[in-house]
């Protein structure tokens, strides 16, 4: 989940002797564990679809009010479809109700690199994306970037910014 030296880093940080970053993935304490905000490895621990949607909330309600990200990484094998896609549905609506912005994860590097915390899209380009999927149209949302990574199936970092 980080590079050594790291472990308490929420923001992105240049790895040492390389010339890219890291971008940490959240963890949420469970039952006494930090679990990871992955998708994968919650199902691999056997977590159900409510627990996965209670760790996403967890997490958020955690952080609220700091400048601090959430950082959650989904594999469309696991969140594409089903129990967990509905879970992650909810738990967007949470955030998008609590005034959460979006961005990939190279603005968030880029917003680490800046410091200048405060770069987020407007809610109503996620909001148009979410009503979008949520509705099965294949609809343009407005918002070409949104299109596009609701289109692809490879793994995809998001990332949640208030």
């Amino acid at each position: 989940l980080y590079a050594p030296g790291h472990e308490n880093n929420v923001w992105p940080y240049k790895v040492e002797s390389h010339k890219f970053y890291a971008v940490p993935i959240s963890t949420y304490a469970l039952s006494g564990e930090k679990v990871a905000l992955d998708d994968r490895e919650s199902k691999e621990k056997g977590l159900s679809s409510s627990q996965w949607h209670d760790l996403l909330v967890g997490k958020f309600d955690e952080v609220s009010g700091k400048d601090e990200p959430v950082i959650i990484s989904l594999h469309s094998s696991i969140s594409g479809t089903g129990d967990y896609l509905d879970a992650l549905k909810q738990f967007i609506n949470h955030a998008v109700s609590n005034n959460a912005g979006f961005v990939k994860a190279s603005d968030l590097v880029n917003m680490s690199i800046t410091g200048d915390h405060s770069a987020v899209p407007s809610l109503s380009q996620v909001s148009n994306t979410l009503s979008t999927s949520q509705s099965g149209q294949n609809a343009k949302s407005g918002c070409a970037e949104c299109d596009k990574m609701k289109n692809d199936t490879n793994v995809t970092t998001n990332v949640i910014k208030f």
